[in-house]
C-alpha cells in the first residue's frame, strides 16, 4: 500500500461535452407553501430516500406549515422533518425548535432515520410520541451563543418516534482558561457536522471544529496559533467519528489538523471540510486543508504531510475496519489566484473506484474591474487499490452575472452517477454581493461517464438524495418548497396485453386510483393475483 507520500501531484483536469445520466421518470410531486417569509428563505432542504421509495425531507420554517394533512406550528425560526411514503403521502412531521438547522439525513435497513445538524441556545426535538428531548448549546462566559455552534445527531424510528439525541457542544481549549490574551467571539469556537452515514458498525459522521468537544470518554481537541505570544487564535481541525447505533459510545475514527500549536504571524494553515463514504466496512475519507497537517487514527499511525504552509490539498485516506490507515494520497489542486476554499461534498464508489465530488473557486478577469468569482465542480476518480492513479474531471460554472458559492447537496447512484445541487447569488458591476436575491441561481448537475450535464427535470433542486433506483429532490423558490421522487427504472410498457389465462388486466396509479389507459408514468399492473410495477413511456 502507498502509506505515505511526501509530495502531492497537480490535478489533471479535462473538459468534455455533456454526458447522458440515467433517465429520471417522475413518480410524484408534493409541496408545502409559505414555509418562510421571502426574506428569510434559508435555501436548506436536505433529503433522504430509502430503498423502498420513502422520502424524508428537512428544512427551516417560521410560518405555520402543512405537509399534506400533517400540520406544524412555528413560534420562530425552526426546523421540520417530514416523511413521505412511496406514493407521495405525508405520513408524519415533527419540528426541532428553536434555532436548529438540519444539515444531513440518512436511514438504515430497519427504516430508522438519523438527522444531523447544528443548533444554538436551548432546543427541543419533537416526536410523534409526544415525549420530546431538550438539549443545550454552546456558551461563552456562561451565556448561550446566538449562532449555531454546537451539533447534534438525532435518531427517529420509521414512525417518527424520537429514540435518542447525541450532542456535540464545544468549549474553549483548556490552555486558554484564565488567559487575558484570548477573546473568543461568537463563532470562534464550534463543532459542525456536515455528513452522516450508517453501516453495520454504527453511525458515522464528519465534522470540522475548533476548541474542545467532549462526548462521553472521547474528546475532539483543536489547536491554536499563539500570535506573537500575546494573541491566541483558534485553528480548525476536522474529524471522522463513529457512534453506536443507539448514538452512545462515540469515538474518533480519524482526525486531521495541526498537531503542534503555531507561533507565527504568517503561517495560518489549518484543516478544511472533510467528508467520507463507507465500503466493505472501511471508511474512505477526503480531508481538505492547507499546510503541513497531520492525520491520526487510533493511538498510532500519525503521518505528517510535507506541504508548504500556503499550499492547499486534499488528502484521500482509507481507514480500515480495525482503525489502521491504509491507502493514502495527497492531491494538490490548481491555484486560482485568490484565497482558496476547496470543499469536498461527497465520497461514493463506482466498481473498484472511489469518486470524490466537490467545488473549488475560480476567477475570471481577476484583479480587474470586470472581475468575476465563481466555482468549478470537480470529481476525483481514484482506484481503491492505488490512489496515486487518481484523475480529475471539472466543470466551471459561468452564467452571466451569477456567482456560485458552492454545492448545497450531493447524492450518488450505485452506477457512479453523481447529482450535485449548487447555490449562487447575483453581484453588481463592482462585484459586491447582493445576497438575498437568489432567483434563478440554484442549478442541478449530474456527473456520469466522466462528464457533467444539467439535470433538466430538477433544474432548481437545492436538496438531492438517491438510493437503489430512486432519486429524490427538494426545490425552494421563496414561495413554496416542492418535494419530488423519481425512478431510474428503464422498464416500459410497449403493448398492453392479457396473458394466456385471459384474466382481465387492470392498471392503477400510485395513489391507488384505477386508470383505464395508462399513458406516461409509473403504474401498478394487476392481472388475477399477480401485481407488478411498470413504467409507461
Amino acid at each position: 500500500m502507498n502509506r505515505f507520500l511526501l509530495s502531492a501531484i497537480a490535478c489533471s483536469v479535462s473538459y468534455g461535452a455533456f454526458a447522458t445520466a440515467p433517465a429520471l421518470n417522475k413518480v410524484w410531486d408534493a409541496s408545502a407553501t409559505l414555509l418562510s417569509a421571502a426574506d428569510k428563505v434559508a435555501y436548506n432542504s436536505p433529503v433522504a430516500v430509502d430503498a423502498d421509495g420513502n422520502m424524508i425531507a428537512a428544512g427551516n420554517f417560521d410560518i405555520n406549515a402543512t405537509f399534506g394533512d400533517v400540520a406544524l406550528s412555528a413560534d420562530d425560526f425552526e426546523s421540520y422533518i417530514v416523511k413521505y411514503d412511496k406514493t407521495g403521502v405525508a405520513k408524519w412531521a415533527v419540528s426541532i425548535s428553536l434555532g436548529a438547522t438540519v444539515k444531513d439525513i440518512t436511514t438504515d435497513a430497519n427504516g430508522n432515520i438519523f438527522v444531523a445538524g447544528s443548533f444554538a441556545d436551548e432546543v427541543t426535538f419533537g416526536t410523534t410520541s409526544g415525549e420530546t428531548i431538550t438539549k443545550e448549546g454552546a456558551k461563552i462566559d456562561g451565556d448561550f451563543t446566538p449562532s449555531q455552534n454546537a451539533s447534534f445527531i438525532a435518531k427517529y424510528d420509521a414512525n417518527g418516534v424520537l429514540k435518542q439525541v447525541q450532542t456535540f457542544v464545544p468549549e474553549p481549549l483548556p490552555v486558554f482558561n484564565g488567559s487575558e490574551s484570548y477573546f473568543p467571539m461568537d463563532g470562534d469556537v464550534f463543532f459542525r457536522i456536515n455528513h452522516i452515514e450508517v453501516s453495520d458498525n454504527g453511525v458515522y459522521a464528519s465534522a470540522i471544529y475548533t476548541g474542545k468537544t467532549t462526548v462521553g470518554n472521547t474528546s475532539f481537541e483543536g489547536s491554536y496559533n499563539d500570535f506573537l505570544g500575546f494573541m491566541f487564535l483558534d485553528l480548525k481541525s476536522s474529524a471522522i467519528l463513529k457512534c453506536d447505533a443507539d448514538l452512545s459510545g462515540c469515538s474518533a475514527v480519524a482526525t486531521y489538523g495541526v498537531d503542534t500549536p503555531l507561533a507565527t504571524e504568517d503561517d495560518q494553515y489549518q484543516a478544511g471540510v472533510a467528508t467520507f463514504g463507507i465500503k466493505d466496512n472501511n471508511v474512505y475519507a477526503v480531508f481538505s486543508g492547507n499546510g503541513p497537517l497531520t492525520i491520526s487514527s487510533g493511538e498510532y499511525n500519525e503521518i505528517t504531510l510535507d506541504a508548504e504552509p500556503s499550499s492547499y490539498n486534499y488528502l484521500l485516506a482509507e481507514i480500515t475496519e480495525s482503525g489502521e490507515l491504509g491507502e493514502m494520497y495527497p492531491v494538490a489542486c490548481p491555484e486560482s489566484g485568490f484565497q482558496t476554499n476547496y470543499i469536498p461534498a461527497i465520497v461514493t464508489f463506482s466498481g473498484e473506484n472511489m469518486l470524490v465530488a466537490g467545488s473549488e473557486p475560480f476567477a475570471e478577469n481577476y484583479g480587474t474591474p470586470e472581475e468575476r468569482l465563481s466555482n468549478r465542480l470537480f470529481v476525483i476518480t481514484a482506484p481503491l487499490a492505488n490512489f496515486e492513479a487518481a484523475t480529475t474531471e471539472a466543470k466551471e460554472i459561468a452564467e452571466g452575472k451569477i456567482n456560485y458559492n458552492g454545492i448545497k447537496s450531493a447524492a450518488a447512484l450505485a452506477d457512479g452517477t453523481i447529482y450535485l445541487s449548487t447555490l449562487g447569488y447575483y453581484s453588481d458591476v463592482e462585484g459586491d454581493n447582493k445576497k438575498g436575491d437568489f432567483a434563478g441561481t440554484v442549478k442541478t448537475f449530474s456527473f456520469s461517464a466522466g462528464e457533467f450535464a444539467p439535470v433538466a427535470v430538477a433544474e432548481n433542486a437545492i436538496g438531492v438524495a438517491a438510493a437503489e433506483d430512486y432519486v429524490a429532490f427538494a426545490t425552494e423558490n421563496g414561495v413554496e418548497t416542492k418535494f419530488s421522487l423519481f425512478n431510474t427504472s428503464d422498464s416500459a410498457v410497449d403493448e398492453i396485453l392479457s396473458d394466456d389465462a385471459n384474466a382481465p388486466v387492470e392498471y392503477f396509479n400510485l395513489q391507488g386510483q384505477r386508470v383505464a389507459n395508462p399513458s406516461e408514468g409509473v403504474f401498478i399492473r394487476r392481472q388475477g393475483s399477480k401485481a407488478t410495477k411498470i413504467m409507461v413511456k
